[in-house]
């Protein structure tokens, strides 16, 4: 079930990682990586590790899947401003720092309350370094994210309740009322870290960062990520391979099913094929039935061949016309198509319908109105003749009884 499971999540596209960059006391370049998988349950952690190098990241990484890359602490200059006029990009970052160039630094904003914006900045030539050292390890960094932002906004996108004000995790203490971030603040201090639950599983806060890269797709429209041409182009080619995957397996869905239609139908008619040749086989009796039946049917069928009803007929559009001009003083009580017939002058009374015949009966309290519908029907171009059967008065109701007799081309 594993080796299945682990096939459709690579097909569908179900898993996604983030990845958290950061340099430990030693000036070690370490990784924190957590694992999720979209479920029927939302989405669910599938592992999470941290402390591990470049090196190993291909243990815990499959080469399939997309990874947002996160990155905080002393490589990422995070401050809050007013957001005034909607200022271009390189106008915030001299509000920041002065007199700097907007092409040697990479810029992301997050949108908050009251009209502010949290601007985290980082320097071009740092985060282009790693993402070529990941590149080497095959990893599609999809999304990349600066600062500690994204925690909160996750928190929100997930709608997680909690009475916490404050989250510490390594390296941050953030504080944030009303789903915004009101102060985030570089601390040494890594006692009394928060422990958070999702779906009954705990999320340390050792690891609380990388598994919130992991919903970056859910708050990305208050997420301004900086634009990295790297990261668009692998962006892009993953969801290229991905529509491919995807394509393969629906292709491959269609043509399982189809076998085993096949092989279903196939079975099913087999089965009926040894019934019957067993049962002819050994029950003669059973075969003169099956002759006798066909023989009824084709007399039947004859039946129906010769009356015509078995070729496409117009009739009901012949009777939607008949009725479309009826008088006011005409009621029909009855419409026979075709009616049935039994000739009783051979030795064998012989059944039939009469295939171009219609015939109308109903009341008329002016005859006037009888003879003028009557021209009316005679001028339909399906209309061989019309002949006036009898009228006659009826007394229990005051009216002229009619029949007409309608001959088909």
């Amino acid at each position: 079930m594993t080796i299945v499971s682990n096939l459709i999540d690579y097909f569908l596209n179900r898993r996604i990682a983030g990845l958290e960059y950061y340099v430990n006391d030693n000036e070690e370049e370490l990784f924190s990586v957590s694992l999720v998988k979209q479920s029927r349950n939302g989405m669910k952690l599938i592992s999470s590790f941290r402390d591990i190098t470049k090196e190993e990241l291909s243990k815990h990484l499959p080469t399939s899947i997309p990874v947002v890359l996160g990155i905080s602490g002393k490589f990422i200059l995070s401050k809050i401003v007013e957001n005034l006029n909607n200022e271009a990009d390189d106008v915030l970052l001299n509000r920041v720092i002065p007199n700097a160039l907007l092409k040697d630094f990479y810029l992301q904003k997050t949108l908050l309350s009251d009209g502010l914006i949290s601007l985290s900045i980082s320097r071009r030539d740092f985060i282009d370094s790693i993402i070529e050292k990941l590149a080497k390890f095959e990893i599609s960094i999809v999304h990349v994210v600066m600062g500690v932002d994204h925690v909160p906004l996750f928190l929100k996108a997930v709608n997680y309740s909690t009475d916490i004000s404050v989250i510490k995790i390594p390296g941050y203490s953030i504080t944030f009322m009303n789903d915004s971030v009101s102060q985030v603040l570089l601390s040494s201090d890594e006692s009394n870290l928060t422990v958070l639950s999702f779906n009954d599983k705990n999320v340390g806060a050792l690891n609380l960062f990388s598994f919130a890269l992991s919903f970056v797709n859910y708050f990305s429209h208050e997420l301004s990520q900086a634009r990295i041409r790297t990261v668009f182009e692998s962006r892009r080619d993953y969801k290229y391979s991905a529509g491919i995957r995807k394509g393969i397996a629906l292709f491959s869905l269609g043509l399982i099913t189809i076998l085993l239609i096949n092989q279903l139908v196939f079975y099913f008619q087999n089965n009926k094929s040894s019934e019957m040749k067993s049962k002819i086989i050994a029950n003669e009796n059973s075969l003169n039935e099956y002759n006798e039946v066909k023989k009824k049917y084709g007399e039947k069928e004859h039946l129906f061949t010769s009356s015509g009803l078995t070729i496409a007929s117009y009739t009901s559009i012949f009777i939607d016309q008949l009725s479309e001009k009826i008088p006011s003083s005409i009621v029909l009580s009855a419409i026979n198509v075709q009616p049935f017939k039994i000739d009783k002058t051979q030795d064998q009374d012989r059944v039939y319908f009469e295939s171009k015949k219609i015939i109308v009966e109903g009341f008329c309290s002016r005859t006037p109105e009888l003879s003028e519908w009557i021209n009316i029907i005679k001028k339909n171009s399906w209309v061989k003749d019309v002949l006036l059967n009898n009228i006659n008065n009826d007394p229990e109701i005051n009216n002229n009884r009619f029949s007409l007799d309608i001959s088909i081309k």
